[in-house]
């Protein structure tokens, strides 16, 4: 199990409370006796709780009352999602308002940390920790997505966003949309437009009749999604016409969303947006290929 830092002494802590902040305590057995969510209000992670509360769907954190050793936090991700929580470990699956969790296996500690801005890059993040020498104040850092993934120092943990799943399956892609934040970033019927495939997504809305794309949900469910709505699908490999939405799904982590541009007597020629150059890429494919390239199906810009 993975403790927070309990390195400072009570005496310590307590004769250096006037020069700290709020959360000047870094060891529970010497914090107060008010709790909050059954972590001590002036114990550091209780900071991360406050935050993670005032845009968590209500009620909140309720994934520490029941636990108890709350300050053992390598257990919160299994707990909130019990608790019906959206958590998530892939490292670049932050959100805005969430809490991240990463173990340090120097001090042999958790660090916790409030997800406040979230870009291409990386995330901006806020947090206290007693070790930094400004115990009790809050302090801003940024985690880049590659220092998550290969920091020797540090090994990552996961998410909990501040949305319950339920509410999450119902519009997806909206809450993907949310959890950036948007500088100068445009979003494109749900979708943030950096997001390569909705390039292609753009393409179809060309020639598509009624404003184009009208459906919605997790990509591996398009073509269910897109059928409802009216649109032509055919999971028929040679089943090609130019505008249409071309998917190839291999799992939930592994998909591509080409659009048609020609179809030949024997093959398609589709073109994406490259990753992570953002550049036109386009390629042929014989039709008699794609059962082996993960092919699913086309959606047909008609009704």
């Amino acid at each position: 199990m993975i403790a927070l830092l309990m390195s400072v002494a009570a005496g310590s802590a307590a004769a250096q409370v006037q020069d700290q902040g709020e959360y000047y305590c870094s060891n529970p057995r010497a914090a107060s006796n008010d709790k909050y969510k059954n972590v001590a209000e002036n114990w550091w992670p209780a900071f991360v709780l406050k935050e993670f509360d005032k845009v968590a769907a209500a009620p909140g954190v309720d994934w520490t009352q029941e636990m108890k050793t709350p300050g053992v936090v390598d257990e919160w991700i299994d707990k909130a999602a019990a608790k019906g929580w959206v958590v998530k470990r892939g490292p670049k699956d932050a959100a805005v308002g969430a809490i991240l969790i990463v173990s340090d296996f120097q001090n042999h500690m958790a660090r916790l940390a409030i997800i406040k801005e979230v870009y291409a890059w990386g995330a901006v993040a806020e947090s206290v920790e007693p070790e930094r020498g400004d115990t009790g104040h809050v302090f801003e850092q940024e985690y880049k997505w590659l220092d998550l993934y290969r920091n020797p120092k540090q090994s990552f943990i996961g998410y909990i966003w501040p949305v319950k799943q339920a509410d999450y399956d119902k519009a997806p892609q909206e809450f993907e949309a949310k959890r950036f934040t948007l500088k100068g970033e445009h979003v494109y019927k749900g979708w943030r437009e950096s997001w390569g495939p909705v390039w292609v997504i753009k393409e179809f809305d060309k020639l598509a009749p009624g404003g184009g794309m009208d459906w919605s949900g997790k990509v591996d469910a398009w073509l269910t999604n897109a059928a409802k709505k009216g649109w032509k699908v055919s999971y028929d490999a040679s089943g090609a016409k130019p505008g249409a939405i071309l998917l190839r799904i291999e799992n939930k982590n592994e998909m591509w969303l080409q659009i048609v541009r020609e179809v030949k007597s024997d093959r398609v020629v589709l073109e994406m947006l490259g990753y992570p150059v953002h550049r036109v890429v386009r390629e042929e494919i014989k039709f008699s290929d794609l059962p082996q390239k993960n092919f699913t199906g086309y959606i047909l810009p008609e009704k």
